[in-house]
């Protein structure tokens, strides 16, 4: 870490409130999500860090090592609640216990939507046979992913494949060169931007932040076949909805833009993931598929917290939140639910 970085660290609590500088609870509406069905006040907030994407390991979080944590004005790191026990386990090694496991946002939402469903409040979701769902890696703020759409054009003339969605990552949806690039395969979606800036209100629904979960849950559930450029969260979320699941790329590069960093590239090595849960003769025309594997379906339900009771998950919860005035602008809060899809 830089001697700025490291400064801006330590002075950010005295400048900001604690609202703001975790405002990473906000992203996708996670924070909405854990409100409703665990039925807490719309104007609390989570005093704690919040995992906002499923991890394999804890070096993807980027709370990886203390010096990476967010700090309170006390210059001590607030708790880190993650989706897993063996990343909280593995996180605390060493040091005074301070990370929590919760169930995930979207185990939360995904087992509501069935019971839900079950009692006729939530649409029923209807598969479109020969549809494909690609989520290409994605731009992050500062780091760019160059785009190529040639695999994209060889799926859409498999006779098999009947329609092609492509759901962008916000940073790329907003760019009109990218989205045009995939809009010439394919239809182009959004699940919705992630949040606001985190200096002014991450709490506002601009760009549907609140229902980005449920999008994309739906969005999943009405496609047949998921292709996924790397392993993402959208690939372990469609193989916890039971969709035949493919990453078609063996390398992901990153190009690093806005940043003075030793390394110029980032690279996602899909193929020594896939060797390691004995994937990599399972590909075919589509990618390497890897909802035949009993293993990774094990790993994308432990790391969404699928063994952490809901009543776990409140009680661990309900001891970090906190009041705030906060309001959402645009949205109806009625009986403590935020509006959702369903």
């Amino acid at each position: 870490m830089s001697g700025l970085k490291r400064l801006k660290r330590y002075v950010r609590p005295f400048f900001y409130k604690n609202e703001i500088i975790l405002s990473e609870q906000f992203a996708y509406g996670h924070r909405e999500v854990y409100q409703r069905f665990l039925n807490f006040s719309p104007n609390k907030y989570v005093l704690a860090e919040l995992q906002h994407g499923w991890y394999l390991d804890p070096s993807w979080s980027p709370q990886f090592g203390m010096n990476q944590r967010i700090l309170s004005r006390k210059l001590k790191p607030f708790p880190l609640l993650v989706w897993s026990r063996g990343l909280a386990q593995a996180m605390n090694q060493g040091n005074k216990e301070s990370v929590y496991a919760i169930c995930s946002p979207w185990y939360l939402l995904t087992s509501g939507y069935e019971l839900c469903k079950a009692n006729n409040k939530a649409p029923n979701y209807f598969e479109t046979p020969g549809s494909v769902l690609y989520f290409p890696s994605h731009s992050f703020p500062g780091i760019n992913y160059t785009h190529d759409t040639r695999k994209l054009e060889e799926i859409m003339n498999f006779p098999s494949v009947k329609s092609i969605t492509t759901s962008l990552y916000w940073t790329d949806f907003l760019n009109p060169t990218v989205r045009e690039q995939f809009a010439r395969f394919s239809t182009v979606t959004c699940a919705g931007i992630r949040s606001t800036a985190s200096t002014e209100v991450p709490w506002h629904d601009i760009g549907g932040r609140v229902n980005f979960l449920y999008r994309l849950h739906r969005l999943i559930s009405e496609h047949e076949l998921v292709i996924c450029e790397d392993f993402s969260t959208a690939a372990m979320a469609a193989l916890t909805l039971g969709k035949r699941v493919f990453i078609n790329k063996s390398k992901v590069n990153y190009e690093i833009v806005h940043r003075s960093e030793k390394r110029p590239l980032l690279i996602m090595d899909n193929e020594s993931i896939l060797a390691r849960y004995g994937l990599l003769d399972n590909r075919n025309e589509l990618g390497y598929e890897i909802s035949n594997s009993l293993e990774v379906l094990e790993l994308a339900k432990l790391g969404f917290g699928y063994d952490i009771s809901l009543e776990e998950t409140q009680e661990v919860l309900g001891k970090f939140l906190s009041d705030s005035s906060f309001i959402l602008p645009g949205l109806k809060l009625e009986n403590n639910l935020a509006a959702t899809l369903w």
